[in-house]
């Protein structure tokens, strides 16, 4: 007796992508060359924290700074720069491959993104040099950013300056948040020396790797980076996302926004979706994308949000001023003293001086608490920055722009680490191997976007590699 035909065939099946970031977008560009695949979009666009808000004669402003960064996997950082004809973009190399500037103790430094030690009252710097640990007291293995300051720098650098910082930006005891915190701020260095002295510990391996060198204008060649950064040439690192989503559309692949997945079923064939409209798809597998906790509710999977600490809400404060502010020529300038709201300065004159016609074109990110009315949230990022030093009292504004992010910062608290970590065991033993998660929080180590795109990106050439081999 012949058994009965299944209801699908698994290998006329598409794939589909959940997310359509640039990682996503990515992973289908890949995908589509063993067979159909649908993207699936809550948003009304593509695009994710790399899309850019079009303002017309004003221009575009990204989601804060994002500048995409080689990452020494030749073939990635080829499929990226191709997203754009050549010309099309600019490349920074050596020290302003990564060049950015801190408010930290009251200094706006554009010397050093990492908090400089030197700036600080000469008893304090003393106290902070004599606790510094000869040796890194194995940082890198600490359960939490408390020790891992303590570990890698002392105790006192860890209390007068690290703890003051990852608590004031995360809104958390430094022993309840994860040590990801200091790569945020960022603490994993931090600039110790003067110049001469910089210099001379330079031969000696465990300072050194602490150590940020304390004029980063003067880095020697030999401490350079060979890997560039590189963004469009006219503002908006959108353009990248977009001009990849229409590779993708004028080779067949559905992209599909505004979309709900109400239910996620693993079956014998693969996996089938159900959508808010009663749409029902079957696909032969499902790439995840977007934050794992958004898969939770269509797996069936429970989220217990009382355990976890919500999110900043996130704040994007887009400006044309009359004149520069004094961020000098860094890309950014990132704010480390905890009495203020705003995160970041994002300088497109710095990198991208062709991208507007009139007017200094700055981002500001400000985290706060709660989301407020976005006149008064101006009002906050305004004021700010007369008070930090970089404008002389208001600034006159050309035009400005506020966008309340509906998803917030979150924070990297050892809490929502491990509700999300817990969250992803369950999915996996839900979906079992129907459903890849590739993205922001898939893995514990996956949070910044060059990892991200990396992980992805290894992920989808070694699948395409074993099809082809079959």
């Amino acid at each position: 007796m012949t058994s009965p035909m299944p209801a699908h065939n698994p290998q006329t099946l598409p794939q589909i992508v959940v997310g359509a970031g640039l990682n996503g977008l990515m992973v289908a560009d890949h995908l589509r060359t063993n067979g159909p695949v649908i993207v699936l979009e809550a948003a009304d666009r593509c695009g994710g924290l790399l899309g850019s808000f079009d303002f017309g004669t004003h221009g575009r402003f990204d989601h804060g700074t994002h500048i995409f960064a080689e990452t020494g996997e030749a073939a990635l950082d080829a499929y990226l720069q191709g997203l754009l004809p050549s010309e099309q973009w600019v490349q920074l190399r050596g020290h302003r491959r990564n060049f950015a500037g801190l408010v930290f103790n009251g200094h706006v430094q554009h010397h050093t993104l990492y908090p400089d030690l030197t700036s600080l009252p000469t008893d304090q710097y003393q106290a902070c040099l004599d606790g510094l640990p000869v040796n890194d007291l194995g940082s890198e293995s600490a359960p939490n950013a408390l020790e891992y300051l303590e570990r890698r720098y002392g105790s006192e650098i860890a209390k007068s300056v690290g703890v003051p910082i990852v608590e004031g930006f995360a809104k958390a005891p430094a022993a309840d948040l994860s040590p990801l915190v200091t790569r945020l701020c960022p603490l994993d260095r931090l600039a110790l020396f003067d110049g001469p002295t910089t210099m001379q510990k330079l031969g000696d391996p465990e300072i050194s790797r602490r150590m940020a060198f304390v004029d980063q204008r003067e880095l020697p060649e030999s401490e350079q980076s060979p890997l560039a950064s590189f963004y469009p040439r006219t503002r908006g690192i959108g353009q990248a996302v977009e001009a990849l989503e229409q590779r993708l559309v004028d080779a067949g692949v559905d992209i599909r926004t505004g979309v709900r997945i109400e239910n996620l079923d693993p079956t014998d064939f693969g996996v089938e979706l159900t959508m808010q409209d009663g749409t029902v798809l079957a696909a032969a597998h499902v790439y995840w994308t977007a934050n794992p906790l958004t898969m939770a509710g269509p797996a069936g999977v429970a989220v217990d949000y009382s355990m976890m600490d919500r999110p900043l809400t996130a704040v994007l404060c887009h400006l044309v001023l009359d004149e520069a502010p004094g961020l000098g020529d860094v890309h950014y300038l990132q704010v480390a003293d905890a009495e203020y709201s705003t995160y970041r300065y994002t300088n497109y004159d710095a990198f991208c001086p062709e991208g507007h016609q009139t007017g200094v074109p700055i981002t500001v990110e400000l985290l706060v608490d709660e989301p407020g009315d976005p006149t008064a949230l101006l009002e906050v990022a305004l004021t700010e920055m007369a008070a930090i030093g970089i404008t002389d009292g208001a600034p006159a504004v050309q035009f400005s722009a506020v966008n309340v992010l509906p998803y917030g910062f979150p924070r990297p608290t050892l809490a929502n680490m491990a509700a999300i970590s817990k969250v992803r065991n369950a999915l996996a033993d839900a979906v079992g191997d129907t459903v890849t998660m590739l993205g922001i929080g898939s893995r514990d180590d996956l949070f910044f976007m060059t990892d991200v795109l990396l992980a992805s990106f290894v992920h989808v050439t070694q699948h395409q590699s074993a099809t082809v081999g079959r």
